[in-house]
């Protein structure tokens, strides 16, 4: 079973740090749906009429629904693209960073600070460093390697909610 990403908001982060565990809502779209047993393609997705959604978790606990295509007869299963038990590691919005010295020249940390949050990899993360740093671009969640990453993670449920429009529910605990 392949590791999977998942990109967290820095108050998501923050709360899976201290926590150990998160919920995670996200829209339900064909990058993290399938469809069939395989990835959701846009244009098979973008037929479908989720207004006219038909979940079956009353007859089977499952993450999954069945919709519509528009115009046709014809129902397709979506399910989520994460099942519980599956490995995870966190995206966030990330830097990478030269080195602790170079902090300091630059005066962006005060002289004998704590490193807790850079773990030696040139890396650092906003959700912990909390403020932007002169001549430097934090990166988006998205674009961040798996070698970045600093967190690890267990899908342990997915479920199917629909406050405004459908979402995931991921609850995710550290591996």
């Amino acid at each position: 079973m392949p590791d999977r990403s998942l990109i967290l908001r820095d108050s998501e982060v923050r709360e899976f740090i201290a926590k150990g565990r998160v919920m995670v809502r996200r829209p339900i779209t064909a990058s993290n749906s399938t469809m069939y047993g395989r990835p959701a393609k846009w244009w098979e997705f973008d037929a479908l009429d989720l207004n006219r959604v038909h979940t079956r978790l009353e007859r089977e606990a499952g993450d999954y629904f069945y919709a519509p295509y528009i115009g046709k007869p014809s129902w397709a299963p979506v399910r989520s693209r994460l099942s519980p038990g599956d490995k995870v590691w966190i995206r966030e919005t990330w830097m990478e960073w030269p080195d602790k010295g170079f902090a300091e020249k630059q005066s962006c940390v005060p002289a004998g600070s704590s490193f807790d949050h850079w773990d030696g990899s040139g890396v650092i993360y906003r959700a912990t460093w909390g403020r932007s740093i002169s001549g430097y671009q934090w990166r988006s969640a998205a674009t961040m390697p798996r070698w970045a990453s600093r967190l690890s993670g267990v899908v342990a449920s997915v479920a199917l909610d629909r406050p405004d429009g459908w979402e995931w529910v991921y609850g995710v605990e550290k591996a």
